[in-house]
Formats: C-alpha cells, structure tokens, sequence
C-alpha cells in the first residue's frame, strides 16, 4: 500500500459498527526481538539487540557522589600542576609546522571525510542532507516518557476501532541511548468475532539526533500473520529490511537493503517528529521517509490555528495538512490533515485521511500525560 501514512492509523480497520468501553484497553504484544525472529546471526546486526537501561540505587548514587569529590580534587591538583607546566612552557621556543605540511594535513582531513561516504552512494541523498540538516537544526526533542494517547477511529462517521500511541522509558540499542515508541492497533470487539486484530507497531529513535534506529511491525490476526523488520544503519548509510507473511498456510518473505539519507525518519517515528518543529503558521517542510528500503518525501504544510472540539473541550490547535510522494514522480500519495494541541506539548488531537471510499478519521478519546524528556 502506497499511502504509508493512513496505514499507520487505519490498517485494516474499514468496517462498520460500534465500540465499546473494552475496546480502549490496550496490552502490548509479548513477542520475541523481530532481530532473533529473523535469525538474524550476521555479528553486524549485534548493534540492534536492545537492552535495559539501568537505573542508580541510592548507594549507587552515594558512590558516584565520593567519585565526583575525588574527580573535583584531582582537577584542582592537575590545575596547579598546569600551571607549573605553562611557565616552563613559556622558555621552550615553539615549533611552527611549515605551510606545506598544514596543506598537507588539511587535504587528508578533507579526503577522510568524503570517503565516509561509500562510491556509488546516489548524489541526490546528498543533496537532500544539506537541505534537511537546516530542518534538524531547527528541531527540538518534544517527547514524554509514559504517555498515552488513545486515538478512537471512525469510517464513514462510524467507529470502528481504537489507536493507543506510547512512549516508553529510554533503552539502549548497542551504545546508544534510543527512545522507544509504540502504536498498537484494535478493531471494535464486535468485529473481533468476524475478524481478530492485534497489530503493533514498535520504533526506537536516537536521542542525539532523532534518527530512526529500528522499526517492526508485527500484525496476528485472523486471516494472517506478519512479521516487518528495518534496520537503519546511519554509520554505512545503509537501511535493512526483512519480512514474513503466513496466509492460508502459505508463507511469503523478502529481504532487501539499501542506501538512505543520512537524515530521515520512518512513517511511525515522523508523528513524533513533527511535535519538535516550530510549525509556524504557513511554514513547509519537507523530508525523507525510508519505508521498506524505499525512499518517500513527507511534504507538510502548517495551515492555519485553530481550535477542535475533543474529549467535550474546546482546544487550541494547529491543522498541518501532509502528503507523500516519491522524489522525481507527480502523483502524490494520499493526503491527511493532522491537528495538534497548540501548546509546549503538541498533543495529537485529530486526523482525517482520504481513501479509495470515503475518509477515515481518528480523535484523541484519552490522554494520559508523561515525563519531561
């Protein structure tokens, strides 16, 4: 399905009928790392496996605060010996390095650089990086360690389902620090007799420059079951993706890799993207979306402000209007209106995709607030 965006809020839930109160209780899916489900051995993919981070106790914390003394001592003493050093220093003739040698030194530093990137890396993705790395540098990390956002689903004006975002404590992917998302994914119960959905999507996302890291996708359901997995390797520029589908007995797999953008995000990671923006009325924005080894642009326009009625209350809101399209061709992919709070928090209050028939539209039902970042 082309139109990435609405997947992420709509798969699978075009039906009619009602909701109930149970429909909004949501339970995480406790299924092996994709990483292991792939059997994945390969000692390169090592830097994906995820770990705990743990925490300080309080006897932890005393000795670190012994360890700090003593580091606060030893800097005192290096200072005074430093400045010993200096007026030695100051007898010793220096050595100037000859113009030559400074050129030399420059030229190497410079061909280090451009070899970082491997041959036949596509021009255009660098192209693209000298435009977003204006983007990143106008974003700030706007996320919230333990909140919930449950978003109630409605075809037609019909409810027909329920989307839990969260995000989770901090973890840590090989030696970086990553914040870990989720979107779990529920038909109404009265559906479950036809058709049982039990979908989850998982992203976890550097801290440092919130790029994408590692994305799944698993889908069990009545009729098949789905495994999605993609790497996003930033050091090889590179972007992994494995997948795996059993219906009706029959099993389907695919395994592809690719280049990527150094600066990108994934469909699920860039609802979170966005809430770090300045999103200033008539402000666009436009960035690479990796999905499956392809590359999509997210192309955003900040409307206008505005206030929408959720959960019996009247809120302040921006309307971002947003489409995909893939770079070189005409045709968009769909579009979706998106409405967040117009606050420091930036909560995602409503959306509308269009569809083949008709339009499909999510709004925030609960909202349960987390930790600063």
């Amino acid at each position: 399905m082309k139109n990435r965006l609405a997947l992420l809020l709509t798969i699978l839930i075009i039906a009619n009928g009602c909701a109930s109160k149970n429909d909004h209780k949501f339970v995480d899916q406790v299924s092996q790392d994709l990483v292991k489900s792939f059997d994945l051995s390969n000692k390169k993919f090592n830097k994906f496996k995820i770990s705990q981070i743990d925490t300080l106790t309080k006897s932890d914390n005393s000795d670190k605060d012994d360890q700090l003394k003593g580091i606060e001592k030893d800097k005192k003493l290096a200072n005074a010996t430093t400045k010993v050093i200096k007026r030695k220093i100051k007898k010793v003739k220096t050595y100037v390095i000859p113009k030559v040698e400074k050129k030399k030194i420059v030229k190497e530093k410079i061909k280090k650089k451009k070899s970082s990137f491997p041959g036949d890396y596509p021009a255009d993705y660098k192209k693209w990086d000298k435009v977003s790395s204006n983007l990143w540098n106008k974003f700030k990390p706007n996320v919230y360690p333990g909140e919930e956002i449950i978003i109630e689903v409605s075809y037609l004006g019909i409810t027909v389902g329920a989307v839990r975002l969260k995000t989770h404590e901090l973890v840590e992917i090989g030696e970086r620090q990553a914040i870990h998302l989720s979107a779990v994914l529920k038909s109404a119960s009265y559906y479950s007799m036809i058709y049982k959905l039990d979908d989850m999507l998982t992203t976890y996302v550097e801290t440092e420059k919130f790029l994408p890291i590692k994305y799944t996708l698993t889908q069990r359901e009545s009729g098949q079951t789905v495994d999605d997995l993609q790497l996003f390797d930033h050091e090889k520029h590179k972007t992994f993706f494995w997948y795996k589908r059993i219906k009706k007995g029959v099993e389907t797999k695919q395994e592809k890799q690719g280049y990527m953008p150094t600066f990108m995000q994934n469909i699920f990671s860039s609802l979170y993207f966005v809430r770090g923006l300045p999103l200033k009325t008539g402000s666009r924005y436009r960035f690479p979306i990796v999905t499956r080894t392809k590359i999509w642009m997210m192309n955003m326009f900040v409307e206008k402000r505005e206030e929408v009625k959720v959960m019996g209350k009247w809120v302040k809101a921006i309307k971002i209007n947003a489409y995909t399209k893939v770079p070189g061709e005409k045709k968009k992919n769909g579009t979706i209106s998106f409405w967040y709070s117009d606050d420091s928090i930036r909560r995602l209050l409503d959306f509308k995709a269009n569809v083949k028939i008709g339009h499909v539209e999510g709004k925030l039902i609960e909202y349960h607030a987390g930790k600063q970042f």
